[in-house]
């Protein structure tokens, strides 16, 4: 499993699930990437049946609209947009 952080996301959420964070870390098949810099998706969930993408309003507060799609061409987009941001991201191995 691989999971890519946003800053600022991380910066004021990941502070109060910190336990949580660190036994997802402790895993052994888990990968932890943070992405700093440019405004980017606040949340991207790709999986090989579901895609789900949901960004920072203009204002850069949490919006809670929803892209969702099971299509296959979304899922092959997801995939090509997750590894966009882990290319540029730094790996996490403990906290």
């Amino acid at each position: 499993m691989q999971f890519l952080v946003i800053f600022p996301f991380l910066s004021w959420t990941f502070r109060s699930i910190k336990k949580e964070i660190q036994l997802f870390l402790d895993c052994e098949n888990s990968h932890f990437f943070v992405s700093e810099g440019e405004n980017k998706p606040m949340m991207l969930i790709v999986t090989d049946k579901i895609f789900a993408l949901s960004l920072l309003d203009k204002h850069c507060r949490v919006d809670r609209h929803y892209i969702v799609s099971f299509e296959p061409e979304a899922l092959k987009w997801g995939e090509e947009l997750f590894a966009y941001y882990k290319k540029n991201a730094r790996p996490i191995y403990s906290l």
